[in-house]
C-alpha cells in the first residue's frame, strides 16, 4: 500500500485530497455505539470489500467553515451507488497526477480489481441464495439497462417473473439441478429489481421488450 502522510499536516482548507480511511469496528467503536443506540446500523462504505483501511477522496473545510470534519466518498454496497463515507481518516496524500511509474502501478492494480469484479458480476452463484440474488440483480441492471420507460410496466415485471419461475420448474422436472437453482436465483433478482423500481431507488432495468418504433417512447 502507498505510504500516507501524517494527519498532523493534512490541509484543512477544502482542497480535494486522497484519504486513507480506517473502516474497522475497533477504530469506529464510539460512532457504532451511538448509531446503534439511535436504532441505526453502522454503514460499511469502503470501495474495497474490507473492514480494514482503504483509500478514497475527500476534504476538510475547517479554515472556511470552522468545523473540523472530514467528508469523503463511500460506496453503498446494498444500493450499488456512491454515498457519504463513514470511518476514521488516518492518512492523506495530495490529489495530483502521480509519477509515470506510480500511475502504471495503480493502473495495473485497478485493472486487476476490475477484472475480478467483472468475473464476480458475470459468474452465477448457485449455492448462496442471498449473495447470488444480489449478484444476479446487479448483472441484470447492467445487461438490461435502458434510459426510457418502455417495457417497464407492472405487467412486464409480472410476466418476466412467471417466465423465469417456469424455467426453474422445467429444469427441476428435467433433473437439471444447476439450471433450476440458477433460475430460482434469477427470479429472485428480478423481484429485487422490481422492488427497487417501485421504490424509485433504481429504474434502469427493463423487464419487457421494446415496443414497435414510434410506440410508447418518450
Amino acid at each position: 500500500m502507498i505510504a500516507a502522510n501524517s494527519m498532523d499536516a493534512a490541509p484543512r482548507d477544502g482542497r480535494l485530497l486522497r484519504l486513507l480511511v480506517d473502516y474497522s469496528p475497533e477504530a469506529n467503536a464510539a460512532e457504532i455505539e451511538q448509531m446503534s443506540a439511535a436504532g441505526y446500523l453502522w454503514p460499511h462504505t469502503p470501495f474495497e470489500d474490507t473492514c480494514e483501511t482503504a483509500w478514497t477522496v475527500g476534504f476538510n473545510s475547517l479554515e472556511n467553515t470552522g468545523e473540523d470534519k472530514w467528508q469523503f466518498v463511500g460506496w453503498h454496497w446494498s444500493q450499488d451507488c456512491f454515498t457519504e463515507g463513514y470511518g476514521v481518516v488516518v492518512g492523506w496524500l495530495p490529489f495530483h497526477d502521480p509519477s509515470p511509474s506510480e500511475a502504471q502501478a495503480q493502473i495495473g492494480v485497478l485493472e486487476a480489481r476490475l477484472a475480478e469484479l467483472n468475473s464476480l458480476l458475470n459468474a452465477p452463484e448457485l449455492r448462496d441464495f442471498a449473495y447470488g440474488a444480489v449478484l444476479e440483480a446487479a448483472h441484470q441492471r447492467e445487461r438490461f439497462s435502458v434510459d426510457h420507460d418502455a417495457g417497464k410496466g407492472p405487467e412486464d415485471w409480472f410476466w418476466l417473473v412467471g417466465y423465469l419461475a417456469g424455467k426453474a420448474l422445467r429444469s427441476a422436472i428435467a433433473g437439471d439441478l444447476d439450471k433450476a437453482l440458477h433460475h430460482c436465483i434469477s427470479t429472485a433478482a428480478v423481484l429485487a429489481n422490481w422492488h427497487a423500481a417501485l421504490l424509485g431507488a433504481d429504474n434502469r432495468m427493463r423487464p419487457g421488450i421494446a415496443p414497435p418504433d414510434g410506440e410508447g417512447r418518450p
